[in-house]
């Protein structure tokens, strides 16, 4: 009887200090996986002036498909892709951009022991957009872009998130005016800007953040097996169109879907992300920091068109680096970042998905 009385009373003792240290708070909380201090569509908020190093201004072009053609979606004089139209002849003076991101992000329930285990169940939520810099401040598009999933952290050193990523591009009303307006054929007003939209992926982020002033994330961006996709080409052949009921490949309403052939077993128009962030603090207020961002797209082995290479060909890679100089806690425990970066790869609007671009910025962050 003593032992069992003994037994019961140690393990009060154990569940009672347990619960003691055991967190149970509904929010709003800093996310726990705060990856990337370059993503071109962050969840944080700011500004940058943009400078593009290559001679090619953007948008001056859209990529369209046509409407009421024989070949549903393809222009007749090239099968092989959608059509590209030039509407402005802009100069190397316009290459210059305001790209603005406004972003937050928040826990709804937090819950775990500190110092071992911490679960989130969070969403985040931004808006990106970018426009020109002379000639016209025309916007070039606007995308949205939001998370929703779970969060936790391990040994207070390791951080893991899963959940729901969505993507939508949107292209800016002077654009597509413009291009009504200016392209003088005979094809004016029979044709479509192709959209990017990425619904419902899903992302799995893994980061380790046990090094003194340094932490380095992954995460891998998958679709599910039904979902809506633009544009159709960068659709793997085993993803459901999401229809009622939904559609295979084979099924789809050429009326609604471009044709194009077969992608080979292993493509899934995956999305690879690697993040390493430095930073060093000092004077308490302060902090200097670099960061390097690279994303490796699948869908860049189609050459983005409706006669795909199988999955031999190479990955699109893209690559972000900066270094700036923060204020810490300088609002609202919000950090504000003055920072520097150079970008090689897509250009940031998402319905400029073909086209890539080098440019370097400076601007300021809010994270």
């Amino acid at each position: 009887m003593k032992k069992i009385l003994s037994s019961l009373l140690m393990f009060l003792c154990v569940l009672s200090m347990a619960s003691a240290a055991f967190m149970f708070d509904f929010g709003p909380h800093d996310p726990l996986y705060a990856s990337s201090y370059n993503d071109t569509f962050t969840f944080n908020t700011g500004v940058h002036y943009i400078h593009q190093l290559s001679s090619s201004p953007e948008g001056n072009n859209v990529m369209v498909k046509w409407n009421g053609d024989e070949n549903w979606g393809v222009p007749a004089s090239d099968p092989d892709k959608y059509q590209v139209i030039e509407y402005r002849d802009w100069s190397s003076k316009y290459n210059n951009f305001l790209h603005l991101q406004i972003g937050t992000g928040f826990s709804f329930l937090r819950l775990g022991w500190p110092e071992y285990f911490v679960g989130d169940l969070m969403f985040q939520a931004a808006f990106n957009s970018v426009f020109s810099a002379a000639g016209g401040t025309d916007v070039l598009g606007f995308d949205g872009t939001f998370f929703f999933g779970g969060e936790a952290r391990i040994m207070d050193m390791f951080v893991v998130k899963f959940g729901l990523r969505h993507y939508s591009g949107h292209t800016g009303d002077e654009i597509l005016q413009d291009a009504v307006n200016r392209n003088v054929t005979d094809t004016t007003g029979k044709f479509e800007v192709v959209d990017y939209v990425r619904d419902n992926m899903l992302e799995l982020g893994i980061g380790y953040a046990g090094i003194p002033y340094a932490q380095v994330f992954f995460s891998f961006l998958f679709p599910p097996k039904k979902s809506w996709w633009a544009p159709y080409f960068h659709m793997p052949d085993w993803v459901l169109a999401d229809t009622n009921p939904p559609q295979s490949t084979e099924e789809r309403d050429r009326d609604q879907w471009a044709v194009r052939g077969a992608y080979g077993n292993g493509y899934g128009a995956y999305i690879l992300q690697l993040d390493v962030n430095l930073a060093y603090p000092f004077a308490k207020r302060y902090e200097v920091y670099s960061s390097l961002n690279m994303k490796f797209h699948q869908d860049g082995m189609t050459n983005h068109t409706l006669t795909p290479h199988d999955d031999t060909d190479r990955w699109e890679m893209e690559l972000t680096a900066s270094v700036g100089f923060t204020f810490k806690n300088a609002a609202a425990n919000k950090d504000l970042s003055i920072e520097f970066l150079y970008h090689d790869g897509r250009f940031p609007v998402l319905n400029f998905f073909w086209k890539r671009s080098q440019y370097i910025a400076v601007g300021i962050a809010i994270r």
